[in-house]
């Protein structure tokens, strides 16, 4: 099934320049049913493109990489764009001075597929597609990490990083009860105190100080299971390395890299060390990168400084 990810869709629909708003292609719920055809269409800069359906059928696109023009009528159309014209005749897309990438449907339409009969999906083989999804789940919160100093941590984070402290909580303990290892997984005679950062536009960082007895005070590897490490966006690696390398207690490991091939090609990237040990790596990549050619899914990257989309991103 097919849909706009929630976006408005701009809808055009030819001779007449009638729009309307849709949310599926597959009004059945079954695409195969439906679908006489699908192609990937790559489009050099300024090519028109038409796709004409045959009698009974509709043209529709559903635009991977724009932006595009429909004609008639000067539409404009944007990435995760849908458009469905109901006669195929007439409707014709325009790529703009980078080109564009479609992917192009000829569907049954509704006169047709009100009389089809119901298709139903044989899933009993494929756990992965019978297993429900959670409800109401739709974005990470934050990320939390355990620290050794607090302190030390806040400041780390807030003087050299520019995160924002929000707010501090604790100490916190359960001093004769089973509360802090049955609701958070620490020893029963732990204490904690937790502290919580915004970092960038994206991210709610936690962090917490345990004290008390059970605690391993090693840092996992990177291969080691519970290893991790935390990727942080930068819009001058260059820069931003040489002022990690001036920092004390930091450590880089190894020499900064760019990823010569493969779908995040032209990606720059190190790892480093926090003062305490924690793993973190410093990332930037080119606007454009070769996995999108194949996939609408786009990784959140925030948006150039001073951009009315850098300006509106985040919710304070």
């Amino acid at each position: 099934m097919i849909t706009n990810a929630g976006r408005p869709t701009t809808v055009l629909l030819a001779p007449d320049g009638e729009r309307v708003r849709i949310r599926c292609l597959a009004r059945r719920g079954m695409l195969h049913s439906e679908c006489e055809a699908a192609d990937r269409v790559d489009l050099g800069p300024w090519t028109r493109y038409a796709l004409a359906g045959r009698e009974g059928t509709e043209a529709a696109w559903y635009v991977l990489r724009g932006p595009l023009t429909a004609e008639p009528g000067g539409v404009a159309l944007r990435t995760r764009d849908l458009l469905l014209a109901r006669r195929g005749d007439g409707v014709a897309l325009r790529a703009g001075p980078e080109g564009a990438a479609l992917l192009c449907l000829t569907v049954t339409p509704p006169a047709v597929t009100r009389h089809l009969p119901p298709r139903t999906p044989d899933t009993r083989e494929d756990p992965v597609m019978t297993a429900p999804t959670v409800p109401g789940v739709r974005a990470v919160h934050h990320v939390a990490y355990t620290v050794p100093d607090l302190e030390q941590a806040v400041a780390f984070f807030t003087g050299v990083l520019g995160a924002e402290l929000a707010y501090r909580e604790g100490p916190y303990e359960d001093r004769e009860g089973d509360w802090m290892q049955r609701q958070l997984g620490a020893h029963p005679r732990s204490v904690v105190r937790i502290a919580m950062l915004r970092l960038g536009p994206a991210l709610n960082l936690e962090l917490f100080q345990y004290e008390g007895p059970g605690r391993r005070r090693e840092m996992p590897r990177n291969n080691d299971w519970g290893g991790h490490h935390l990727a942080l966006w930068t819009d001058d690696f260059d820069a931003t390395v040489r002022r990690l390398a001036a920092t004390p207690g930091v450590r880089l490991l190894g020499e900064p890299q760019q990823v010569g091939e493969g779908p995040i090609e032209g990606t720059r990237w190190v790892y480093f060390t926090t003062p305490w040990g924690m793993h973190l790596e410093l990332v930037h990549a080119p606007d454009r990168q070769p996995y999108e050619r194949d996939t609408a899914v786009r990784l959140f990257r925030p948006a150039a400084q001073g951009s009315p989309a850098a300006q509106g991103s985040g919710e304070r």
